[in-house]
């Protein structure tokens, strides 16, 4: 249900793409949400604050200069898939809270035939919780929760509601979330 990819990519590779996120020049854009309208039932369990995300991918386009480098990044992986839906870059900071339980809205990705791959960037904490699905409903019952290290790949059906958490001993997070469609 749930790969996680430990050290399977080439530390400059890895060195190069947080070099990129963390750079001062980095083009992010500012999202008052860390998803798009969710639903109150969600929200009343989360802590959503901004985000700033940079899309690489989207409707069969390359939207960034980035892109050649994010599609570096799964090359080793040797993913099975038809499609490259979205490749998108998060960066979320610490916003001050204390508690390791939080986590911002829940979420999918995607349908029954997507998958999504989120790579972490840089090293940090702010674990990304998998919820259980009920129905149309989601669950607030976590059934798993990776934890974000650098270099870190994890591979996940797109349908798997999921949220991700702000940072509390860093205080960055960088991620890149693909989705394809498989």
């Amino acid at each position: 249900m749930i790969t996680v990819f430990d050290n399977v990519l080439d530390n400059h590779l890895v060195d190069e793409m947080e070099r990129e996120l963390s750079s001062p020049n980095f083009p992010w854009f500012f999202a008052q949400s860390t998803v798009i309208d969710p639903e109150e039932h969600i929200r009343k369990y989360c802590i959503d604050k901004h985000q700033f995300t940079h899309v690489m991918f989207y409707e069969n386009k390359i939207n960034s200069v980035y892109y050649d480098l994010a599609m570096k990044l799964i090359e080793p992986l040797n993913l099975k898939y038809k499609s490259i839906k979205r490749i998108k870059a998060n960066f979320v900071s610490n916003c001050g809270f204390n508690d390791y339980n939080h986590f911002q809205p829940i979420h999918v990705d995607g349908g029954e035939d997507e998958m999504t791959l989120l790579y972490y960037a840089n090293e940090s904490d702010g674990d990304t919780w998998f919820f259980e699905k009920m129905g149309k409903n989601i669950d607030k019952r976590v059934i798993d929760k990776v934890y974000p290290k650098r270099g870190r790949a994890i591979w996940f059906p797109s349908n798997i509601p999921h949220a991700g958490s702000h940072p509390i001993n860093y205080e960055t997070r960088f991620v890149i979330n693909y989705i394809f469609e498989v």
